[in-house]
């Protein structure tokens, strides 16, 4: 295969791309800017800093720090923190880091076990640094779904020590009683909340800020209801705690990916002000077309009054057929979605959905009540998906960026031809 070859196969990613419609709870669409920035010759730079004559020196990558001092401030905003750290690559590295900053080999911490909406891999890596793990007690809420059982927790923190209460939801449809955690958790534990997949509703003010309830620490990914490329970050009130992570994070990451810093840069920019809208807009068509969906035959997982309180959605395929089957016959309509055995006190399969990425396209009830016709006529009516291909790819078409994308075509212009050469 041939560079041509390559570049051809980018392409035709590409185009497909624009054809879909993307239901992964834990991605989003940057913008042409935002992903334009990673295109830029600091893809491959390190930025030094060095003290000359007492000041801050930085040769050659001057606009790289005043840029990532840019995106420590807006999210020191964002987050009302006094303290953020962008050494982190990715979430799973800002969660290695973080148990390494809250507790000491052998050490003991409590998580949310995979099976009930936990992170996949924070056993791996618990067991990868030399940390024991114990999970999180859940019981029946009585609504139809789970809940944290918040005196066994007691009792469990108190009973086995643990240094670190780690709130790590990747599949969890709701809210936590961050100040009863913070009433039941002794001094000797601290509390940290990974708000990857929620921090759209934190800096909207749809969900609580940990930071304001006692916890230690929050952080996270910012590529799944924040809009942003793939990178992550560290938040505290702490400035012991934020040193220590920030010196322990420079031994283990050379480069923090300073593309990565400057697509974050127009990102945050791009949306300040747009997060309480976009976090109610995500719950209302989340919850729209749960009913959507429900009204044309299928069973929705979680609490029977309300199916979530986020981005995500959890579709029962028990009596539907198989799930990857499903995916895959989506897909073949330009529906892309996630099929996976679903959390929950009794595991089913099912279809992960997130709502988060048409929301930020712009897209409302009218064309959510599109999709969820094609849904029911490719899944439970079992007709061909490739009758719906071309109507899905033409309902994409009408909404080609974010509504957050900043448009300015004598900038674009300029960026491309620099990028040219």
């Amino acid at each position: 295969m041939g560079v041509g070859q390559i570049i051809d196969l980018l392409i035709q990613s590409e185009k497909e791309a624009q054809e879909q419609l993307w239901f992964i709870p834990s991605e989003n669409l940057p913008s042409p800017f935002t992903r334009l920035a990673l295109a830029t010759s600091s893809v491959n730079r390190y930025f030094f800093q060095y003290l000359y004559q007492d000041q801050r020196f930085c040769p050659g990558t001057e606009i790289y720090q005043r840029l990532y001092d840019h995106c420590v401030e807006r999210l020191k905003q964002l987050l009302d923190a006094q303290f953020v750290s962008l050494k982190p690559l990715s979430g799973m590295v800002a969660m290695t880091m973080v148990i390494t900053a809250h507790t000491q080999k052998d050490d003991l911490f409590l998580a949310l076990a995979p099976e009930l909406g936990g992170h996949t891999h924070t056993g791996n890596i618990a067991d990868l640094i030399g940390r024991r793990l114990a999970y999180i007690p859940m019981c029946d809420d009585g609504q139809g779904w789970m809940d944290v059982d918040y005196d066994q927790l007691a009792e469990d923190i108190r009973r086995l020590d643990a240094r670190l209460l780690y709130l790590d939801p990747m599949s969890y449809l709701y809210t936590f009683d961050l100040e009863r955690l913070r009433r039941i958790t002794p001094e000797s534990c601290r509390l940290h909340y990974d708000i990857s997949h929620v921090m759209a509703f934190v800096a909207g003010g749809a969900y609580p800020n940990a930071l304001h309830h006692g916890f230690h620490s929050v952080g996270g990914s910012t590529h799944k209801t924040l809009p942003a490329v793939q990178k992550a970050y560290f938040a505290t009130n702490s400035e012991e705690l934020f040193d220590y992570f920030h010196t322990k994070a420079g031994q283990l990451i050379s480069s923090y990916h300073t593309s990565s810093i400057l697509a974050l840069a127009v990102t945050l920019e791009e949306t300040l002000e747009f997060y309480p809208r976009y976090a109610k807009q995500i719950i209302d068509n989340t919850l729209g077309f749960a009913e959507m969906l429900r009204q044309r035959g299928f069973t929705l997982l979680g609490r029977r009054a309300t199916p979530s309180e986020c981005h995500v959605l959890f579709v029962n395929m028990e009596d539907l057929g198989d799930q990857v089957e499903a995916c895959h016959r989506l897909a073949a309509c330009n529906l892309i979605t996630h099929p996976m055995l679903l959390p929950g006190l009794e595991r089913k399969p099912g279809l992960r959905l997130g709502l988060q990425e048409l929301t930020l396209l712009g897209m409302g009830p009218a064309e959510l009540e599109q999709v969820a016709d094609v849904f029911k006529a490719v899944v439970i009516d079992r007709r061909p998906p490739e009758k719906y291909a071309a109507a899905m790819a033409e309902l994409r078409s009408r909404f080609k960026w974010p509504v957050t994308s900043y448009q300015d075509q004598e900038r674009m212009q300029r960026l491309v031809d620099l990028l040219q050469g």
